[in-house]
């Protein structure tokens, strides 16, 4: 909702080159349903596909990814581990309603990332 009207005609790329200079840690922009980008100052430009679920509400989705990125920050993961257990994470909210009363637990989200795409 920020990005568009503010940074009209810049692609997402462009608009990370924008950021990254200023940002000392993880930059994670996410678009929804769209591929999550995320990157860090000095590194490459990644991006994490969406997983493909059956959406029932996305309440909560965006605060759940939110709470993985934290989950794998304290737990040292690797950036691409981190984003991709949160977009697991929100799909799995995402699955569910009300999505915001239905977390999955964190064997389901490992079983879930275990399952091939």
């Amino acid at each position: 909702d920020f990005l568009g009207p503010t940074y009209k005609g810049k692609d997402l790329p462009a608009i990370f080159r924008l950021y990254l200079p200023r940002m000392s840690g993880l930059l994670v922009v996410t678009q929804g349903s769209k591929a999550v980008w995320y990157g860090r100052r000095g590194g490459p430009l990644r991006r994490q596909k969406a997983f493909k679920v059956k959406v029932k509400d996305t309440t909560g989705a965006g605060d759940a990814f939110r709470g993985g990125v934290v989950h794998g920050l304290v737990q040292g993961w690797p950036d691409s581990r981190t984003i991709r257990f949160a977009s697991a994470l929100a799909a799995l909210i995402c699955r569910s309603f009300p999505g915001c009363m239905n977390g999955p637990s964190l064997e389901q989200v490992q079983r879930f990332l275990r399952k091939p795409a």
